[in-house]
């Protein structure tokens, strides 16, 4: 007689959109003129600072990711990313401690860019912009 048993809890089972995001900026569709301007910024090394905007589900997320990975490889981008949520984390507080003391752990003694995302920002109030 054959036992079957059932599937590990602990297997790790990730969401639909997860498990297929592009990982290549290459990869990301639909976004033909923002492909090509990625590629090339990362192409003569020379990206400046972005500011992604839209409507959910447009690949904003997406495409930080991807950029993050041709930026640092595969196993690197994860601890270059800061994601932050602005409808939960709004304050000034989260500017003076969280996004500073990302900065100064990230970067030791040579020049790294660093990602800091903040997502939701239309709940960041005007008080906590000045």
């Amino acid at each position: 007689m054959e036992v079957k048993t059932a599937p590990s809890v602990f297997t790790k089972v990730s969401p639909w959109v997860e498990k297929y995001r592009p990982d290549k900026v290459d990869d990301i569709s639909h976004q033909d003129e923002v492909v090509k301007t990625l590629k090339t910024a990362i192409d003569h090394g020379n990206l400046p600072h972005l500011l992604f905007h839209g409507p959910p589900g447009t690949g904003k997320t997406t495409t930080i990711l991807a950029l993050a990975r041709a930026l640092y490889g595969p196993t690197m981008y994860k601890s270059r990313i800061l994601e932050l949520n602005a409808s939960d984390e709004r304050g000034i507080k989260v500017v003076r401690e969280k996004i500073k003391t990302f900065a100064q752990s990230a970067v030791g003694e040579q020049k790294i860019r660093l990602v800091v995302f903040l997502k939701k920002t239309f709940a960041v109030s005007f008080i906590t912009c000045i």
